[in-house]
């Protein structure tokens, strides 16, 4: 299973390439003629921004150790705790598990919205074998691919070696094969495998408007392809007749190769312009930013060896960590280990006395061997809760010893222990020694914990 963090990090990296890479492309090469270079330019630069986080430099710590550009947002403070009198519970909720379920959260919504997207794009390819299936005994093979006669159910377009053909339309021999040279275009220079490429990269990066944009941009720079290839044997104004004859058609599947597209006046006005020879600064800008971002989301040997000595370093100056590879754990997990709080901690009669309730933040570092140090509150409410955390903590078993690189290291872990007095309207004495506790919460709540040591005291004026 691939880690979360991992995941998220692949996202983030291959996206801000897509960004950047198809920003380039709308900005400085999309008034470029030159659509090889063009088509070349999108299909490497696409390519590049997934494989640029999988590269083995990407990243001085690979896999379970990887650094990821969403770990400054992972919090180490540990779900709270509340107490409540002399009853206890925890809470599954605080910043780490909030910081993580977001990632869970934003993991499947991402998922969702792959697996709608590629059930659309395989029905959508279930659709036009089953109508290749049905036309079978009408098929005719010609050199280099399979006529499909449409009978005007489907416009003509081609899938790989697939020449769907609209045979109700009126045309002459002439235009006739002038549409299926087009075609033929599209099936000898293979832009329908850069169609199924960026289809599946827009349902992966589905969110991004710029998987959407280059997707759309690689149909056109085909379009013009197939045009620059048909003119080739045509007359120029036959042509852009013949463009406008058939602009009307109906819609096609998105994956294939349309003759009759919206941008015929994009085209027509295309082949007005005399070709120009490439421009050398933009195209070398282009290398030049594809270089950069290898460069900038991976480092050399060198770089790996550097990070081992700054981990080396950092063990041996004792630093405390609050992001590891491996985060400390209490023994038995820490479902064991609130349950240990919530038994062994009591909410001190002074505080309950005194109506004093409210938050404390304790503090503390699990060293390289496992053992809770410098147990501190490091923001309280005083009337004894403090130092009643605190002990408590401090008190706990030897935890999984943390790790960074592989090593052991020092963790600071941050806890959270609520002080709650609850319901004003009813009054709790301990079962044991009959001391009156004060204010402690409804008597559902007591239940519902299962706190047996407690029960309410009815008031006499309510007798």
């Amino acid at each position: 299973m691939i880690p979360v963090n991992s995941y998220i990090n692949f996202l983030l990296e291959a996206n801000l390439c897509l960004l950047l890479l198809g920003s380039f492309y709308l900005l400085v090469l999309r008034k470029e003629r030159h659509f090889k270079l063009k088509r070349y330019y999108l299909l490497v630069g696409t390519a590049m921004s997934i494989l640029i986080p999988f590269l083995d430099l990407a990243n001085p710590f690979p896999g379970e150790y990887g650094t990821s550009f969403f770990y400054p947002f992972q919090s180490m403070i540990l779900p709270g705790v509340t107490i409540v009198g002399s009853a206890s519970y925890w809470q599954e909720l605080g910043q780490s598990t909030i910081a993580f379920s977001l990632n869970d959260v934003l993991i499947t919504l991402h998922g969702l919205g792959i697996l709608v997207l590629l059930a659309t794009f395989l029905f959508q390819l279930y659709r036009l074998f089953t109508f290749y299936r049905l036309r079978k005994s009408l098929q005719i093979v010609c050199p280099g691919y399979i006529l499909v006669p449409t009978d005007g159910k489907w416009p003509t377009f081609s899938f790989f070696k697939l020449l769907f053909f609209d045979n109700t339309l009126t045309l002459s021999k002439s235009e006739k094969d002038n549409i299926i040279r087009h075609e033929e275009a599209h099936i000898k220079q293979w832009h329908s495998a850069d169609i199924v490429f960026f289809e599946l990269v827009k349902i992966l990066f589905w969110f991004n408007p710029m998987a959407w944009q280059l997707r759309k941009t690689i149909q056109h720079t085909h379009e013009f392809l197939a045009d620059e290839d048909t003119l080739k044997s045509n007359d120029l104004a036959g042509y852009k007749s013949l463009l406008a004859k058939i602009a009307l058609g109906r819609v096609t599947p998105s994956f294939g190769n349309h003759f009759n597209k919206s941008l015929i006046l994009k085209r027509i006005e295309n082949m007005k312009t005399p070709p120009s020879k490439p421009s050398v600064l933009k195209w070398s800008g282009a290398l030049s930013l594809m270089v950069t971002l290898v460069i900038v989301f991976s480092c050399n040997e060198p770089a790996i060896d550097h990070s081992d000595q700054i981990v080396e370093t950092a063990l041996a100056d004792q630093e405390v960590y609050q992001i590891v590879d491996k985060t400390a754990v209490p023994p038995g997990g820490y479902k064991k280990f609130y349950q240990y709080i919530t038994e062994n901690m009591t909410y001190p009669a002074q505080a309950r006395k005194a109506g004093i309730e409210g938050k404390v933040y304790v503090q503390f570092i699990v060293d390289k061997n496992g053992n809770l140090t410098d147990v501190e509150a490091v923001k309280g409410i005083g009337g004894g809760c403090d130092r009643e955390a605190v002990r408590v903590v401090a008190a706990s078993d030897q935890w999984s010893p943390p790790q960074l690189g592989g090593k052991a290291v020092r963790q600071k872990i941050i806890l959270p222990i609520t002080f709650k007095l609850g319901d004003p309207k009813k009054t709790y004495k301990d079962k044991s020694t009959g001391e009156n506790i004060g204010r402690i919460g409804s008597e559902n709540d007591i239940l519902n914990k299962n706190n047996a040591a407690l029960r309410p005291v009815v008031s006499k004026d309510k007798c």
